[in-house]
């Protein structure tokens, strides 16, 4: 088996353009910083709790 480069993505808040973590630095779509543009799920469920 040859190993797989794990690399997870998500969507720009902002534009919806996938964003690699880990690879891109930018945003490929609105070409903001990645911190920006990607909505940390751990930190808005403990805002709103479900």
């Amino acid at each position: 088996m040859a190993e797989e480069k794990v690399s997870s993505c998500t969507a720009c808040m902002h534009c919806g353009a996938e964003i690699k973590i880990g690879e891109d630095e930018e945003c490929p779509g609105c070409h903001r910083n990645i911190d920006e543009c990607i909505v940390d799920t751990s930190v808005t469920s403990s805002i709103y709790p479900m």
